[in-house]
């Protein structure tokens, strides 16, 4: 009965009406700030980006909205579904997004399927299990890991990509990070022009991810 109505909670969230206009990013300068105060006190775990690239300001500034929305109580709520729904039945039934960086079983699924087809590797990796894998996403090293291999993956996709700016590119994974890295180049173009992000599931303001993730990482900037 209890898990019925944990359930029925977070779907509740989930289809709350959208309503309201775009919002302009510096809105939200308090809630960055606070996320940039997270994103240092895991200096040590965001080491494990490594040389991934050579910028690890881009990297936060891709997952800051997403810091932004994370919600503790939330975020169990969720987290209590996918140990019942997803371990057992798989995505189909249950596809919450945890942790941090705000992932979704799916969206690790893709990044571990397409990270073994890139490989160099002559042995194939071992699969990971769907309890193994919301164990992970429930970590901060786990989330890490998945958004080091998302960075990975646009890499070697968009190798030959000529970006006018080092701005367009972050807009662009931000984008593709938050939309699905996997559809077309079109399909990421078009999101890039989209104020769909909200803070919280009952916000009725609604901002463009892109441009929230580059006014994270001009923050930076600044501040360094």
């Amino acid at each position: 009965m209890v898990r019925s109505f944990i359930i029925l909670f977070v779907l509740l969230i989930y289809i709350a009406p959208v309503r309201g206009q775009g919002t302009l990013a510096p809105a939200l300068r308090p809630q960055l700030e606070e996320a940039k105060n997270t994103i240092r006190e895991q200096k040590l775990n965001w080491q494990l980006l490594g040389n991934t690239i050579a910028d690890t300001g881009f990297a936060e500034a891709i997952i800051a909205p997403e810091l932004v929305r994370f919600h503790q109580l939330q975020n169990k709520l969720e987290l209590m579904a996918l140990q019942v729904l997803y371990i057992n039945f798989g995505h189909d039934y249950a596809d919450f997004s945890i942790g941090p960086f705000q992932i979704k079983p799916s969206f690790a699924e893709r990044i571990e399927k397409d990270i073994a087809r890139i490989s160099t590797k002559k042995s194939d990796p071992a699969p990971i299990d769907r309890e193994e894998r919301i164990n992970r996403l429930n970590s901060i090293k786990g989330q890490i890991l998945y958004l080091r291999q998302f960075l990975q993956l646009m890499d070697h996709k968009y190798a030959r990509k000529k970006w006018r700016s080092g701005e367009e590119k972050l807009r662009f994974y931000a984008t593709a990070y938050n939309c699905g890295y996997w559809h077309p180049e079109s399909y990421i173009q078009g999101m890039m022009q989209r104020q769909h992000y909200k803070t919280t599931a009952l916000s009725t303001d609604r901002y463009n991810y892109a441009e929230v993730a580059l006014y994270y990482y001009q923050l930076q900037q600044h501040t360094r």
